[in-house]
């Protein structure tokens, strides 16, 4: 039950400013310094969008497809790890691993911004934005809400924490588990054991967005 707790502070400002960086730690001042990032252990990524700008979201079939493809595009194009990942209405999840900081610094930037130019070209945006996060004046129509969130993921128990909550995004969006405010620790015994049982059906619902444009 420790770690199904534990979970629950992912995105709170209580979380050491030595592990995580970027979106609303941004808003207090530990959080504006250097990013830290590890090349031994994973890294949770965390890209949130404007979701007025979006109203279909990032799993209407067309998006879903985009973002995927570019996600593996240049993942394979800047060496890093693809461990797993979960795209939701406005945001997405990634579990990461990369062996240099350039590398995985290069990947935030060119995937935030070819995922916000091909949903512009595509048509699939309610608005022109741009793909810099807002802050700045050229900016007030950014299709990324922050900075992406980034988390050293440490020890085991944080990592299968991380891969358990990983796999909740994915079987609220598929509409097996009902959402609850408590997540992971809110879980009854059979839907732990649906959280993983859904796996196959959770590969075979992304190849059918895949498939469909």
């Amino acid at each position: 039950m420790r770690s199904y707790n534990y979970q629950q502070s992912l995105f709170q400002n209580r979380w050491s400013h030595r592990s995580s960086h970027g979106g609303e730690l941004r808003n207090v001042r530990a959080g504006r310094s250097y990013r830290p990032i590890s090349t031994k252990k994973p890294l949770h990524l965390v890209f949130k969008c404007e979701k007025t700008l979006l109203p279909s979201g990032l799993r209407s079939p067309r998006a879903f497809r985009l973002v995927v493809m570019i996600m593996k595009k240049y993942a394979f194009r800047f060496h890093v790890e693809i461990e797993q990942y979960s795209i939701q209405h406005d945001h997405i999840h990634i579990m990461i691993r990369t062996t240099r900081r350039s590398n995985l610094i290069n990947f935030m930037r060119v995937f935030a911004g070819q995922v916000a130019q091909w949903l512009e070209n595509g048509g699939i945006m309610k608005s022109r934005v741009t793909d810099t996060p807002a802050g700045s004046l050229e900016a007030k129509k950014s299709f990324w809400r922050k900075r992406p969130f980034t988390r050293i993921v440490h020890g085991r128990s944080a990592h299968r924490v991380l891969r358990d909550y990983i796999q909740l995004n994915e079987t609220e969006a598929l509409g097996i588990i009902r959402y609850q405010k408590k997540r992971l620790a809110g879980l009854t015994q059979l839907q732990r054991v649906q959280l993983w049982a859904v796996e196959t059906l959770q590969k075979i619902n992304n190849f059918r967005y895949l498939r469909n444009s």
